[in-house]
């Protein structure tokens, strides 16, 4: 049952930073946060746990601010997880309904159908972390929702998520060593759509585009449902990748620079320039102009980035699905001009996404790097309330209700 009130704490383990987020939530789905956390990364690279203690730690170290800003001992971990060993397949199913006279299609036989989809067998080495609806059919008709209507038989084209075991176990593990313990995992476009993606652009038909740092997500919703997800190779690291090697300096210097002098674009009032460590010709410093720094480095990646996107996006989605447009969130997004660049290059609206929904959570509701925290105590509080419905659909609930409400008309 989902208590009166119920703490949920969130951890997103990105390639560069850990952030975790602990708030509270009641049964009417208000959401409370108390406090957050945010370290770099260590023991990852890439989609590989290479040292699970250095991981422990930082899930330990985030976990600890969190806990210092809220007060509270968290509770068990709702963790993120994305990346290319995420595999996702499509399947279909669908049961009988004999309901007899009188009967109509309820919850339970919704979860029965989607469970019959979802019963696919998978190499031994996945787990599923979701089996997601698409599309409903009743007697043959696609419906929306199929909840309360009546018919013979009623089918469910799903999605279904899976990630590598070795990377969950591995994960569950590193979060034993920081003295917590992992209850779920959600697929990260998920919950980072769930933050920054409004309802009316999930059921109207919008894009996310979560440019991370070592890959760059894209989700579309539809209906409410996500209906398509790809996952890129390419990040925020490419871009200061490029940096260090253009420049010729190390990896720290180049990520520095690029988050105090990068931009997307040539068009700047504030063309200045700026010294980066000398290596050459016996020269401690060297000079670079800010103009010639984002349109020679910056730019061609982002550009890059935004159109393998939106290839990967239309060659699986028609454009005239997306009313709604694409919405950006990722740490690189922050640079200055990339929505400008991202409107001249994608062929949709394109916004920025800023937490939508967030109201009592904006301390944090503007900053892209914590959308997918956020979106994980979203998604955690629906599942919950979710579960309570479900709870007071089934049989026994209904009849003891009705038993309740006799006795109470007699008193």
């Amino acid at each position: 049952m989902f208590s009166r009130h119920t703490l949920i704490t969130a951890l997103d383990i990105g390639a560069s930073s850990t952030k975790a987020v602990i708030a509270e939530t009641d049964c009417r789905g208000y959401v409370e946060l108390l406090g957050h956390g945010q370290v770099a990364t260590a023991g990852q690279k890439g989609d590989v746990i290479n040292d699970i203690r250095e991981l422990g730690e930082s899930i330990a170290a985030c976990v600890e601010k969190a806990e210092d800003m809220a007060s509270v001992r968290a509770g068990s971990l709702v963790v993120s997880v994305g990346g290319e060993h995420v595999r996702i397949m499509n399947s279909r199913g669908g049961i009988p309904l004999d309901h007899g006279r009188g009967r109509y299609i309820n919850r339970q036989d919704i979860k029965k159908v989607i469970d019959n989809a979802g019963a696919t067998p998978l190499s031994a080495d996945l787990q599923v972390l979701h089996i997601l609806p698409i599309n409903y059919y009743v007697d043959g008709q696609k419906v929306r929702n199929p909840d309360g209507l009546s018919g013979a038989r009623l089918d469910v084209a799903v999605m279904i998520i899976a990630a590598r075991q070795s990377v969950l176990n591995s994960i569950v593990k590193a979060a034993e060593y920081a003295d917590c313990r992992v209850s779920r995992f959600c697929y990260r476009p998920l919950a980072t759509g769930r933050a920054v993606m409004s309802s009316r652009e999930m059921d109207m038909g919008g894009c996310l585009v979560d440019v991370g740092g070592r890959h760059t997500d894209i989700a579309v919703f539809k209906g409410g449902r996500m209906i398509f997800t790809s996952t890129l190779a390419l990040g925020g690291e490419n871009i200061t990748a490029d940096i260090s090697a253009l420049l010729e300096i190390g990896w720290d210097e180049a990520e520095k620079i690029k988050l105090s002098h990068g931009h997307c674009t040539a068009k700047l009032t504030d063309d200045v320039e700026f010294q980066v460590t000398g290596v050459r010709d016996g020269a401690l410093w060297r000079t670079v102009r800010k103009s010639e720094f984002g349109v020679q480095v910056i730019q061609p990646r982002v550009e890059e980035i935004l159109e393998e996107a939106m290839g990967s996006l239309l060659n699986s989605v028609d454009q005239a699905q997306l009313p709604g447009g694409v919405v950006l969130t990722g740490g690189v997004t922050r640079l200055p001009g990339f929505v400008g660049l991202a409107s001249a290059i994608l062929p949709v609206a394109v916004k920025n996404g800023l937490n939508s929904g967030l109201e009592n959570m904006k301390e944090i509701s503007g900053a892209p790097d914590y959308s997918t925290a956020l979106g994980l105590v979203l998604m955690d509080m629906a599942r919950r309330l979710s579960r309570r419905e479900d709870v007071m659909d089934n049989p026994l609930s209904r009849l003891y209700g009705r038993l309740m409400r006799k006795i109470h008309a007699v008193i």
